[in-house]
């Protein structure tokens, strides 16, 4: 008897469920102003937490990044350096002169290396005090310009928040019960 109880009762607050979760649904689609409740009420109140975790995951991202590409970011810089001196008029005078082709390519063997120092520098400080508190600031001035509401932007919001209550609304349907008694 207890074991028809219980599937009773599953049964019948899983419907209740179902309709709550539907009638918040509809009410996402006819709201107005829920992006911007959205943002004022749950984001805005996290947002000291939220760069802080923007400034972390880029502080990754990047450093993974420059790992696996490291040999091409060096070969990409070689050749930028080559092609820039190649193109300047300076150095193409500076070629015609004797010793010039040596000079030229001492100064773009040098330039080159220390091009590639500089990022090699500027890559392994990206685990720096310093540069979390550039990229959080950064991502502090242009934090509620990302949160700029229009039409889009506020389909894009009820349509994730309509996915999660559908999302939910799947878990709901899955009646517990045949698992525990079949």
């Amino acid at each position: 008897m207890a074991k028809y109880y219980d599937i009773l009762l599953e049964e019948l607050s899983d419907r209740i469920a179902l309709r709550l979760l539907g009638n918040v649904q509809q009410q996402i689609r006819a709201s107005d102003s829920l992006t911007e409740r959205v943002i004022e009420r749950v984001i805005m109140p996290r947002k000291a937490q939220l760069i802080h975790e923007i400034a972390q995951r880029l502080e990754s991202t990047i450093g993974k990044a420059y790992q696996h590409n490291r040999q091409s970011i060096m070969a990409a810089i070689s050749e930028l350096v080559s092609r820039t001196l190649r193109e300047s008029p300076e150095i193409q005078r500076l070629n015609r002169l004797p010793m010039g082709q040596q000079a030229t390519s001492a100064m773009e063997a040098s330039l080159s290396g220390v091009a590639q120092r500089l990022v090699d520098e500027l890559l392994l400080g990206i685990h720096s005090d310093e540069f979390r508190q550039l990229v959080e600031r950064t991502a502090d001035s242009g934090f509620d310009s990302w949160l700029k509401v229009d039409e889009g932007s506020n389909r894009v919001t009820e349509q994730v928040l309509y996915d999660i209550l559908e999302m939910l609304k799947d878990q709901v349907r899955h009646q517990g019960w045949k698992d525990r008694y079949e």
